[in-house]
């Protein structure tokens, strides 16, 4: 919970030991096995994978977890044995599922729009900018439509329209290059917000510290950050505001360490050099809707020169990009929508941001 901020979303949970339980039951009996609470045993297991002492579903999984063993039982009658006395037998079966923890080095995601459902033409990602190179994944949950030219992706490009994405051939290239054995562009499904990073995640309250700095822009208002500016870069920490963020002009040259985070909109017109002061990489973030943004733009950076290290992420907006050779991107861009402008740009991901996704084993004793 967001200890009292009223501008703080409830954060998801993990899931709870009763649900493990239920599901356990519900395909128990689904496979014939009666009584469950005395038929069917379950514990929680390790990675290698070994039971946890300690707890057991419908107790919630102890932080080592990451999967489950069951062992159901059952009396099932014989056929032919009655004959020497043995009318029914008990059987028993052990397996255990568990996923692989999730690992760094996953797909380097330069862009990735998560809104979903729109058909092509919806510009989901709109690419107008020309002359840009961006080295990583473009992935978009809906379309991609590229209307600047002479650009270059040194990476997979994924929509979810069902058809190519607009405005590519002609306009950039490509890295992989297209062929019929390895398709690029590619027809993606609609994936999962690959930050999955709320308020909650960042506010640690309304009293400051010497590296955290709350803001109460009464959620409306909007700040420049100067007075926490000194020979052009700030005080290195979290920064949160309840409100927007209209950056002042840094230091293009000296790096400010330091993660941006507001329940309205941020803006970047000024020179910059940033780098991400939280652990997650996490540069700027800001929660506002689409529908409250102004213009629907959450997030827009049109610095002329510096550069910015991390991720971009605007979950429920628009990430408004103009691109200048001047500036030096070594981010991702995680948005609702993006928006792709200017000349000369460049943005290179960094694989380490996302981990690779965890996997799931099923493991049969006997």
């Amino acid at each position: 919970m967001a200890r009292g901020d009223p501008s703080s979303p409830t954060g998801a949970c993990c899931a709870r030991g009763t649900d493990i339980r239920a599901a356990i039951d519900t395909y128990a009996s689904a496979n014939y096995i009666d009584s469950s609470s005395t038929n069917v045993s379950a514990y929680y297991v390790d990675s290698t994978p070994a039971r946890i002492s300690g707890a057991s579903p419908p107790a919630d999984p102890p932080a080592a977890a990451v999967g489950v063993e069951v062992v159901a039982t059952k009396q099932a009658q014989t056929f032919f044995m009655p004959i020497i006395g043995f009318n029914n037998l008990k059987v028993d079966a052990i397996a255990a599922a568990h996923g692989t923890p999730s690992a760094p080095g996953g797909p380097g995601y330069g862009l990735f729009a998560r809104e979903p459902g729109k058909p092509n033409g919806a510009k989901v990602i709109d690419w107008s900018g020309s002359s840009w190179t961006v080295t990583g994944t473009v992935h978009s949950n809906s379309d991609v439509n590229m209307s600047g030219s002479s650009n270059t992706i040194n990476g997979d490009v994924e929509d979810v329209s069902g058809v190519n994405p607009s405005g590519l051939v002609g306009h950039a290239t490509l890295n992989p290059a297209n062929t019929p054995t390895d398709p690029n562009p590619v027809g993606s499904t609609a994936l999962p917000d690959p930050v999955n990073k709320t308020l909650t995640d960042f506010y640690q309250g309304t009293t400051s510290t010497s590296t955290y700095h709350y803001i109460d822009m009464g959620g409306t208002g909007t700040t420049n950050l100067s007075t926490y500016i000194t020979s052009g870069v700030l005080q290195s920490g979290v920064y949160y505001v309840n409100g927007n963020i209209n950056l002042a002009a840094l230091s293009a040259t000296t790096p400010s360490t330091v993660t941006l985070v507001t329940t309205g909109y941020i803006k970047s017109s000024q020179s910059i050099d940033l780098l991400p002061f939280d652990s997650g990489k996490m540069l700027f973030f800001a929660n506002i809707s689409k529908s409250t943004a102004p213009g629907g733009v959450g997030l827009e950076v049109s610095s002329p020169s510096g550069a910015w290290n991390g991720i971009a992420y605007a979950p429920n907006s628009a990430v408004k990009y103009s691109g200048s050779s001047s500036l030096i991107a070594k981010g991702s861009i995680v948005a609702y929508d993006i928006n792709l402008s200017g000349s000369h740009g460049n943005l290179t991901c960094d694989p380490s941001f996302f981990g690779t996704p965890s996997i799931a084993k099923i493991f049969l004793y006997k």
